[in-house]
This record gives C-alpha cells, sequence and structure tokens, in this order.
C-alpha cells in the first residue's frame, strides 16, 4: 500500500504558514489506513513528563473519537527517552480497548522483544535513508539496522500466528537530510527494497526548503 501526500506551504507574513494539503492514490483500489501517532511522536519530543493515567485517558478518547489505530509508545531505554517509559503499560491499556489496533515503535531488535512480550498488533522499525542519520538517531549502521530486522522477523515467526504482530517499516530522511543535505531518490528506492517491509512514504514540499519529519 503506497499513499501520497503533497504538502504545499505557503508564507503568509512573517511566520504564518497556510497548509493544503492534497492526496493522490498511487495504486488505485487499495485501502487507507489512519494511524495516530500523537501519544509517541507527540510526546517524544518534548521535556516534560505526561502521567501515564494522563496518557491512558488520551489513548481511550482517541479511540472513542472513532480513531482506528494508535501508536502508543516506542520500545526504547527509559535512560533515552523517560516520556515514553511506560510503553508497556499503554500497551495493555489499549489491548484493552474493542476494535483497537495498537501499534509500537522498535528502533532494534531488543525494543521488538520488549514490545513481543505484551503483544502489540503492529510494530514500527524505523530507518533513516540518510546513513550518518540512521548512525547518530539509532547508533547503527544500515546494514546493522537491516541484520536486525532479520532477527524481529524471525522473532514474530516464532509466535503462533495468533500472536503475531503487523510488521512494517519507516524511512525517514527520504526527502533531505540535515546532516548529509540531498537525499538521491535512487537511495531511498535501494532501502525501501532492502528493508522488504510495507513502507509509508510521504512527500513534503516548501517554498522555504526540506523540512526534516
Amino acid at each position: 500500500m503506497i499513499y501520497q501526500y503533497n504538502i504545499y506551504r505557503k508564507k503568509r507574513g512573517i511566520s504564518e504558514y497556510c497548509v493544503t494539503v492534497t492526496g493522490e492514490l498511487i495504486l488505485p483500489g487499495v485501502d487507507i489506513e489512519i494511524s495516530e501517532v500523537g501519544p509517541r511522536d507527540g510526546l517524544q519530543s518534548i521535556s516534560p513528563i505526561m502521567p501515564t493515567a494522563a496518557k491512558m485517558a488520551w489513548i481511550s478518547a482517541l479511540a472513542a473519537a472513532g480513531i482506528p489505530e494508535i501508536e502508543v509508545g516506542s520500545f526504547v531505554p527509559a535512560s533515552v527517552l523517560p516520556q515514553l517509559a511506560d510503553t508497556a503499560e499503554l500497551v495493555a491499556h489499549a489491548k484493552s480497548i474493542s476494535g483497537l489496533s495498537v501499534a509500537v515503535l522498535v528502533p532494534n531488535l531488543r525494543g521488538a522483544e520488549n514490545a513481543l512480550a505484551v503483544r502489540p498488533d503492529k510494530m514500527t522499525v524505523p530507518l533513516s535513508v540518510s546513513e550518518s542519520h540512521c548512525l547518530k538517531n539509532l547508533k547503527r549502521t544500515h546494514e546493522q539496522l537491516l541484520a536486525e530486522v532479520k532477527g524481529i522477523r524471525a522473532a514474530i515467526n516464532g509466535l503462533p500466528n495468533k500472536d503475531r504482530p503487523k510488521l512494517e517499516g519507516s524511512l525517514s530522511t527520504a526527502f533531505g537530510c540535515t546532516l548529509e543535505g540531498a537525499v538521491p531518490q535512487s537511495k531511498v528506492m535501494e532501502m525501501a527494497e532492502k528493508f522488504g517491509l510495507p513502507i509509508f512514504i510521504f512527500f513534503f514540499q516548501a517554498e522555504d526548503g526540506i523540512r526534516d519529519f
């Protein structure tokens, strides 16, 4: 499943922006999956730590609003991201909500093993197309991370079919890197093929340059 979002950002005055979003389905006839990542991506970039009870209430409210899938956290060491140290508890809470698909981010094999202990419905492995960014963000080369993806697959395949989560990959720095600058499209395609996982492709266009998500 590949869905392309084109985001056009236009300046208004000095600091105001108008954002318009157009969607183009690259592969017609496929389903579109909506996944809310706020409890993970939204919280990992701020210093204050939201209480676990407040996170649970937030997740419950999102599910009640009709969000079909929520990425509730990431299995990384608490010393690295203390904001997400309660991810296992959040998975357990979210799994109690009927009809909700519970997703988590797993940056490596150790994280995946910890995630599998609480049985999420989906695990996402991030990979930076820029190897410099991959080394800085995950402390692994492309080769090392791809080897861990094989280990994650093996760990999932070792489970009964009913307990196996969906596994997908995400490519960051696909349209520019703060460390390496421009990233060739050929490199993006190469890493997507090597990843060997379902990939979500996100296109961003801006009048004032590249934005690294």
